[in-house]
């Protein structure tokens, strides 16, 4: 079951990278397509710590069903879009909008294939879905919520603020430490089984 969850985390993080490089290259930047990740290739999207290592100890050391990761972050360039700010906010939404839809498409599919084990993947495949698009948007230097935030900012402030991401690597650990991500998906997984 732990490599099928490595496997689902995987395709997850990789769908979301998909996602903001296919925007990106749909505002006008070309950044993604000359560093080869305009594709759904999963494979193209993975970082071996992040994707893999991470959620692998993650598992380890909370004892928990579902972990948490990161894929290689695709390379976006703001200056190629028309409205950079506006730009920006959109690649930002873009994994946290796919992992949205994945999650209520892993639920319609939960249903129609109730309680087998595809059932189960799919549920597990739903709570991951969910997890991270909550988890990105969360105000997090170096998470898509904190570059929306910081989009919204004048342009002197957002350069201030961006200085700032070795906070997030930080918090992600304190986030980790704490067996935080282990309780959110309890919690989680709680709160969809009582209603679908």
């Amino acid at each position: 079951m732990t490599l099928i969850l490595i496997v689902l985390i995987t395709l997850s993080l990789a769908a979301g990278e998909y996602a903001r490089a296919r925007i990106a290259d749909n505002l006008g930047d070309s950044t993604p397509y000359e560093t080869n990740r305009l594709t759904p290739n999963p494979l193209r999207h993975v970082d071996i710590f992040g994707s893999i290592i991470l959620p692998l100890i993650i598992l380890a050391i909370t004892d928990a069903s579902i972990a948490i990761g990161y894929a290689k972050p695709v390379a976006v360039n703001p200056y190629y879009f028309k409205n950079p700010k506006k730009g920006t906010m959109l690649v930002s939404l873009a994994r946290p909008l796919i992992n949205t839809a994945t999650a209520v498409i892993s639920i319609l599919l939960m249903k129609l294939t109730g309680g087998t084990f595809a059932g189960d993947l799919f549920f597990r495949y739903a709570v991951i879905s969910i997890g991270l698009a909550i988890f990105n948007l969360m105000p997090i230097p170096g998470f898509d919520g904190f570059k929306i935030v910081t989009a919204l900012l004048p342009y002197e402030t957002a350069h201030r603020h961006l200085k700032t991401r070795i906070i997030g690597i930080i918090v992600i650990l304190v986030i980790v430490l704490m067996g935080l991500p282990e309780r959110f998906f309890s919690f989680l997984t709680g709160a969809l089984t009582g209603r679908i």
